[in-house]
């Protein structure tokens, strides 16, 4: 409704959500298209071994065990493969088909 009022275009909660998810999907895919693997979907080593030095996670860092299993249900709950890659029914689903020819997405 914010965004209707703001913008003047009608829009529902699950064209907004579907909005969000393409956003995510095309930039996910312009990173698949310039090379961008797996390996590459990581944080910073500091983020993973230097304890948070203060405010309420004080002492606290996410191990590289706990990154690796976060990021992996990150690509399940959007659609992707265990490789990080975009398969093409979710392209195709997004209405996005020329971006799955760009990247190569293989796949249902």
């Amino acid at each position: 409704e914010l965004y209707t009022l703001t913008t003047g275009i009608p829009m529902t909660a699950e064209e907004m959500e579907t909005l969000g998810e393409r956003t995510c999907t095309v930039k996910k895919a312009f990173n698949i298209r310039e090379g961008w693997t797996k390996a590459d979907d990581w944080l910073p080593p500091r983020l993973t071994s230097e304890p948070i030095p203060d405010g309420p996670a004080k002492g606290h860092y996410i191990t590289p065990e706990e990154l690796r299993l976060e990021i992996d249900d990150y690509y399940e709950a959007r659609g992707w493969t265990p490789d990080g890659l975009i398969p093409r029914r979710k392209l195709e689903e997004l209405g996005m088909p020329d971006i799955a020819a760009e990247i190569g997405a293989e796949g249902e």
